[in-house]
This record gives C-alpha cells, structure tokens and sequence, in this order.
C-alpha cells in the first residue's frame, strides 16, 4: 500500500512519472568534462526549442546532433528533442525520435513512453496508441534494472489505468473505437503483476474522479449562465414596469400650461437623449468588434469543418501510416483553440453590451411615455429622433435573440449520456514544457544544470 500512494504522488499530472525515488542513470562519460559539456549541451537544447525566437528549431537540432556524438544511447536527449518538436509542430520528427528512445537497447524511460502513447491517443490514433501502451505494460514488468524502482512501475500502472479510464469515459468514442479499447484493456492487464493491477485500478478510479468534478465544474457553469441570462430578463422587465409607473404618477401629479409642459419635456427628454446618446455610441463599438469576431469564428468552423472531411478521407486512403491524419487532426486542434479564444473575447463583448441594455432600455421607455404625455397634454406632434429609434430596434433585437437563447424561461430536459460530447486529453494530462524541462535536467548534479 506504502508504494502505491507513492506511485501515485509520482504520476503527476502532466503523464511524466520520473520518479523522486530513483532516477535514470547517468550514461558512461569518458570524463568529467565530457558530462559537462554534454549537459549544457542538453539544457542549450531545451533552452532554445522551447523558446520563441524563430531559429530556436534550428539551434536546438545542432545541439542534439552534438550531443549525439556524445550519449547516442541515452534516452533522456531524445525525449528532449521531442518536447522540441512538439512545441514546433513536426510531429513526424517528434514521433521518429520517441519510437527510437522506445526501443532497445535504449533504457526504459517513462516519459518517451507516455509522451508518444499520449500524442498518438490525442491524433485518435486509436490502434497505434494502445498498442504501443501494450508494450509499454510489457516492457515496465520485464525490467529488472534498477531503474524504473518499484515505486516508478506503479507509477506508471496508475497512468495505464488513468489513460484507458479516460479513453472509456470522457473521450466519448465512436463503438469501433471503444471496442480497440476493450480488446486492448485485456491485453495490458494480462502484461502487467498482480501488484501493479492494484496501481492501475487505482489509476482508473482517480481518472474516474477528476472526469466527475470536470462535469460538475462544467455543469454549474453552464447553470450559472443560464440563470444570468434569466436574470437579465427579468431585470429588464422590471426596470420598464417601474418606469412606466413612474411616469404614470408623474402624469397624475403634474397639471402644467403650455411652457411649463414645454419646460418638462425639454428637461426629461435632454437628460434621457444624452445618456443614450453615450450609451448608443458604446453600443455601435461593440457591435462593430462583435461583428469582426463573429465573422472570424465562422470562417474558422468552415476551416475546422473543411478539416474534419479531409482527416476522414485520410483515415480511409491509408493502411499503416497514420502521419497525414494526424497532422491533419493537430491543425485542427489549433483552430479550435483559436476559435474558442475568440469566442471567449465574443462572449465578454456580449456581456458588456447586455450591461447597456440593462440600462438603455428602461430610458427609452420612459422617453417614449413622456413623449406620449407632452403631446396628449398639450396637442404638439414630437418629432421622432432616428437614431434613437434605430438604437432602440437594435436593443429590441438582442432582447428577441437573448429570450430565444434561455428557453423563454422554460426549462430544458437534461442531457442524456449518450449526448455528452468528447473532452481533448489534454484536459486530463496537460503537458506542461517548462516543468517537463526541469525535470530532466534534474537528473543530472545540480552544479551541472
């Protein structure tokens, strides 16, 4: 029991598990210097592919040929290369580099493992994936080095359990591709001891967890929206009744003569015109950047989707190779990220035009019934102000669309299971560069990092 909670403090989250109770041994330098020139060597790397700067590519892959030369064999440098060309998009290098850091006689390294069985799930990649996680089960019990420890081996049981677990529940997939799961899920709880099972069942029952606060986190958001979209309703709806009553009293009170009404009017209409006046020339902005930002999130779901056909023509023209669907899949993960960042700008314009409406609307109302009085008390026609007839149309609209959006009120059925849409993997094992970078250099004497 003691080495399985260690196993799992060592996962982690980001699906790297070098544990703290034993690390990879150092490859075999010929001398001091040559250690030291190899790590710098290995930091420079990582320092510059991860980076920013244009040639960070270029840079890093001189580094690695020179250190090459020096620890060919050491898996650690191929990992590193990796992260490199992950952060840069050439898949295809990353996953050339992670199938050489796999395969004997390389030393088992976890993170090369996980990093590629990951990559490989997130391009649905299905079949590929689990059985390199087969291999991966297999090859954790057939080391008898020191390193992985023990500790390290149940680490990465609880990470096995924790990847099939997700590709069972939040990653939603289609019946041909839950049935490779199945049949792979028997083969790695054939690979793997009777004391790693307990680390893997283990891993499986925490994925199970966080996926529950997940959904709840998204649920309660999702309520939260929709019961501040009621509220705005019905504060809407409030504001116009009290300020119809408002003048409706005033109408009571007030017995005026022709100046005095004339007087009254100039007074309340001034005061309500300026206002909405500001108030109309924020609007338009936002109108304006809304309208920008919609039309960029349409042009990119025409792009997703136009990707979308192409990664299942490229799924059905190939046998072996997966490359072109990958590839394919990864650019459309990126426009979804952007998409879903300008949605995010969207919804925050949305929020600040709903606050004007919130205020805007009641003023025309209450312009319109004061307008209403003056001329009924004293016969005079009042022209009609255009522009805040064309404002109050455009608040009348959003009010229409912003009505439609919450249900008119009524509630909606809850979703069934079978409608729950599928969750990125990344959401469940994040890989966070920086960290992974200070991991490995960790491994190394800290005066040589």
């Amino acid at each position: 029991m003691k080495r399985l909670i260690l196993a799992v403090l060592v996962l982690g989250m980001t699906g790297v598990c070098i544990a703290d109770s034993a690390q990879l041994p150092l490859p075999k330098f010929k001398s001091p210097a040559e250690q030291t020139a190899y790590v710098k060597l290995l930091h420079d790397l990582l320092e510059a592919g991860l980076g920013t700067k244009p040639d960070g590519l270029k840079t890093a892959e001189q580094h690695f040929l020179a250190a090459q030369k020096i620890a060919d064999a050491d898996p650690r440098l191929r990992y590193a290369y990796s992260l490199v060309l992950l952060k840069r998009l050439k898949y295809d290098d990353m996953f050339a580099q992670l199938d050489a850091a796999t395969k004997a006689p390389a030393p088992l390294f976890p993170p090369a493992w996980q990093l590629t069985i990951q990559q490989r799930l997130a391009r649905k990649d299905y079949a590929v994936g689990l059985d390199k996680l087969v291999r991966y089960a297999a090859a954790i019990e057939a080391s008898t080095a020191a390193y992985p420890d023990d500790a390290t081996k149940d680490a990465a049981a609880a990470w096995m359990g924790r990847i099939v677990a997700y590709l069972e529940g939040p990653a939603n997939l289609a019946k041909k591709d839950a049935d490779i799961v199945t049949q792979h899920e028997a083969r790695i709880r054939a690979a793997l001891r009777d004391t790693r099972l307990a680390a893997y069942e283990q891993g499986k029952i925490e994925l199970e967890t966080d996926a529950e606060q997940l959904q709840t986190v998204a649920d309660e958001k999702r309520d939260a929206a929709q019961q501040k979209q009621q509220e705005e309703t019905e504060f809407l709806k409030k504001e116009t009744g009290e300020s119809q009553k408002q003048v409706q009293d005033e109408k009571e009170k007030l017995k005026k003569t022709a100046d005095e009404w004339k007087t009254w009017f100039d007074k309340e209409t001034g005061e309500i015109d300026k206002r909405l006046t500001q108030l109309q020339t924020t609007f338009n902005q936002i109108e304006i950047q809304g309208q920008g930002l919609s039309n960029t999130i349409g042009m990119l779901n025409s792009q997703i989707a136009s990707l979308e056909a192409q990664a299942a023509t490229a799924a059905q023209g190939q046998s072996k190779s997966t490359t072109a669907t990958g590839a394919i899949n990864q650019q459309m993960q990126q426009l979804i990220l952007q998409r879903n960042n300008y949605a995010a700008q969207y919804n925050q314009l949305d929020a600040q035009a709903a606050g004007i409406r919130r205020e805007a609307q009641p003023l025309i109302t209450r312009r319109a019934t004061v307008v209403a009085q003056y001329q009924k008390e004293t016969g005079q026609i009042v022209k009609q102000n255009d522009a805040l007839q064309k404002f109050d149309k455009s608040l009348s609209q959003k009010e229409k669309a912003l009505n439609k959006a919450a249900g008119k009120g009524t509630a909606k059925p809850a979703a069934k299971p079978g409608d729950a849409k599928s969750q990125a993997i990344t959401s469940y094992f994040p890989l966070d560069f920086a960290a992974e970078r200070e991991r490995i250099l960790a491994t190394f004497p800290r005066d040589e990092r």
